[in-house]
């Protein structure tokens, strides 16, 4: 029988238990506090709590008391104040409001431009949460420039062949549908390939998006391969169960019924 292990060495049930009783610390504490600014902290980690089981009305409810308070001992032009509308934000994207969403995330972008200049990592951070929120909103086109923008940034900041230019490379490659695509996807596969070996599971994540771009384009035969050195990446990378194999099992049944092989993509979806 297999267990499915979080990051954290804990199994699921554990992990959520856990969570649910550090919420009712919490809450004790907040109690305790009653107002001021020591409640900052302990709003913030409940809205975080809160977010990691699923439950955003009351992590977005926390974060706003936490925003609010943060706003009136520091003033609107802060980093907590940015911090916390960008968690505020991310969690009202999870809700699937969007367009409040991506008006967060201006804001503490706005607010970090300010403060640390036009080239800082947490510009780049909030530029990247921006383009996730327009995604959402199939904004495309604002999707493609922010992206841009966000990659060349971080190779201000790291230089052409860092680990951390390889996410924004993937991510651009993502919502780009032609043979630019493939040259991202290509090249964030050599650098993490590079930095942290053949097996890691973050090459995995630039196969099989260079694949799913593949397979989008009718490229089956193409797709095929990336997606099968993907799966072998993350059976040894990730535990059974992990969200990511499910994934990388269900693009290679999809691969298999546009190569015309309803059989192996029957074995591939029913792993």
């Amino acid at each position: 029988m297999f267990v499915v292990i979080s990051a954290h060495g804990q199994t699921p049930g554990t992990r959520q238990a856990a969570l649910e009783q550090k919420i009712e610390d919490l809450q004790s504490d907040i109690e305790f506090i009653g107002e001021g600014e020591g409640l900052i902290s302990p709003l913030n980690q409940l809205g975080g709590a809160y977010s990691s089981l699923g439950k955003f009305d009351e992590a977005a409810e926390a974060y706003q008391r936490t925003l609010k308070l943060s706003e009136k001992v520091h003033g609107k032009q802060h980093p907590q104040v940015a911090h916390f509308l960008n968690e505020l934000a991310l969690v009202l994207v999870f809700q699937g409001k969007f367009e409040k969403g991506e008006a967060m995330h201006r804001k503490a972008l706005a607010i970090r431009k300010e403060l640390h200049g036009e080239v800082h990592l947490q510009v780049a951070q909030s530029l990247n949460n921006l383009a996730q929120a327009l995604a959402n909103q199939r904004k495309y086109a604002k999707t493609e420039a922010i992206q841009r923008e966000t990659l060349a940034m971080h190779k201000r900041l790291f230089g052409e062949e860092h680990s951390q230019v390889a996410g924004p490379l993937v991510k651009l490659a993502y919502i780009l549908d032609k043979q630019e695509a493939d040259q991202h996807f290509e090249r964030a596969f050599a650098i993490w390939e590079r930095v942290f070996g053949e097996g890691h599971a973050s090459t995995a994540y630039a196969l099989i998006g260079f694949a799913e771009s593949q397979q989008k384009r009718g490229n089956h035969a193409k797709a095929k391969p990336l997606a099968e050195r993907a799966l072998a990446i993350r059976e040894k990378a990730l535990p059974p169960g992990h969200l990511d194999l499910s994934d990388t099992l269900e693009t290679l049944a999809e691969i298999h019924i546009g190569l015309g092989d309803p059989k192996e993509a029957k074995r591939y979806a029913s792993r």
